[in-house]
């Protein structure tokens, strides 16, 4: 429900009333197209464009590119980033003419189409090369990018580049060349990654008249994940003379996956030598990141936090665990060892004999 002038409307007309109260749209204008005899190959092209001098009074928000040959529809392909204006189209004919047609979208409209006829070269660069094989997630620091020999268009390929760019919030950086490929029967490179980040492959192929587009469609992209890195835990003292000690951590790096739970781990350490893991508990809301543990006095504790996604759970050997010496007063005993000594002293007492409890200081 919604207030209007301090009344109580129902939620339906509020909705109703929202849609009302809409600035007036239109349909918006068409996109110039902008494209030259430069961004024309023989069997790939580029087409450009600028933003409708009109936009129908509500913001552009995408865009739609449409390629014919005569009446088939060879290409459709949605744009919904309306700051991009260009897109690389490749599978074309050679020496062939194609309708090419760009329409905008505001809020509420689409608008008629930017329209332009544009015809291929009968030679020209080669296609861009296909990727193939290549997963869109690896967990490993290393992949290998294979592709195949594409169409030279009239002239033999003398050279293959590799390409990549970083994605970052969903968003492709810029190019950078990895290796230039001389020898044409080498058709695969080895690539190394780094976990976390989301990279994208292009190949292109060179000839005498040039380079092969970036084609879009023919961009290849891949997340390297992995499990959690160990998680890093904060303000935890080498003594304390508190009977409980507060555990604080910091959320690791997920490496591209959701974290899903940490769990944490306590040992004893006894003349120097860890015991063995214990799990002290599994905390599924992730946003908690702090956990209380009990101590008993005169015991030395070692403790750790590992992070959990879907590729596994986070190591506890690196280094990342910290050591505790629980130097607390007579009340941080063990509650069952006390009231242990409490009972003995008891039946000692009934039977008449002195006990004295055996409470180490």
């Amino acid at each position: 429900m919604c207030f209007v002038n301090s009344v109580r409307i129902p939620t339906v007309y509020c909705i109703l009333l929202a849609v009302l109260l809409l600035p007036y749209a239109e349909k918006p204008g068409s996109p110039a197209i902008t494209s030259s005899a430069a961004d024309i190959q023989a069997t790939s092209l580029t087409v450009k464009w600028t933003p409708p001098a009109d936009n129908g009074g509500s913001s552009i928000t995408a865009y739609r590119v449409v390629i014919l040959n005569g009446s088939s529809e060879i290409k459709n392909v949605n744009i919904t980033d309306p700051g991009t204006t260009s897109l690389s189209v490749g599978g074309l004919e050679r020496d062939t003419n194609y309708t090419v047609k760009v329409f905008a979208r505001n809020a509420v409209f689409e608008g008629l189409a930017g329209e332009k006829v544009m015809k291929t070269k009968f030679e020209g660069v080669p296609a861009a090369a296909v990727i193939y094989g290549l997963p869109s997630e690896i967990t490993n620091d290393t992949i290998t990018l294979k592709w195949r020999k594409p169409k030279n268009n009239g002239k033999a390929i003398t050279l293959y580049t590799v390409y990549q760019r970083i994605v970052t919030d969903g968003k492709p950086g810029e190019w950078t060349r990895l290796k230039t490929i001389t020898d044409i029967s080498v058709r695969e490179l080895k690539v190394m990654l780094e976990k976390g980040k989301v990279y994208e492959f292009v190949v292109t192929a060179t000839n005498e008249l040039g380079e092969s587009l970036k084609e879009d469609g023919l961009i290849k992209r891949v997340l390297a994940s992995g499990i959690p890195a160990a998680v890093e835990m904060s303000d935890i003292p080498s003594e304390v003379t508190d009977c409980t000690i507060t555990l604080k951590w910091s959320e690791p790096q997920n490496y591209g996956r959701e974290i899903t739970q940490y769990t944490v781990y306590q040992r004893i350490v006894t003349d120097g030598r860890p015991g063995e893991w214990d799990k002290l508990k599994t905390i599924t809301g992730v946003s908690v990141r702090e956990l209380e543990v009990k101590l008993e006095k005169g015991k030395e504790y070692e403790f750790v936090v590992t992070a959990t996604n879907i590729h596994g759970e986070s190591s506890k050997d690196e280094g990342n665990s910290k050591r505790v010496k629980a130097i607390g007063g007579m009340f941080c005993y063990n509650v069952y060892s006390v009231l242990l000594n409490i009972q003995c002293a008891a039946l000692n007492l009934d039977n008449g004999f002195l006990f004295e409890s055996n409470f180490a200081s």
